[in-house]
């Protein structure tokens, strides 16, 4: 497993919308333009030291790593 943030690791991640992103790709691709990462990832992630596991939902694994040491995670 990947560790996130402190005490956190990474059990499982998911591309919201996955066609729409790789249609996204290669319209950048085709017009060779720096590419934007605009597609949301869900990541579960598991805290080690209780088995607890969360979501939260960014654009990438900084960001979600800021939001689970703020504790924002996404709704049940």
């Amino acid at each position: 497993m990947t560790e996130i943030a402190p005490g956190w690791e990474i059990v499982a991640q998911k591309t919201r919308k996955p066609v729409m992103h790789m249609i996204l790709i290669l319209l950048q691709m085709l017009m060779i333009a720096e590419p934007l990462s605009r597609s949301h990832v869900t990541f579960t992630v598991r805290r080690r030291t209780t088995g607890e596991t969360r979501q939260v939902t960014a654009d990438s694994r900084e960001a979600a790593a800021a939001k689970i040491e703020q504790g924002l995670f996404d709704r049940a």
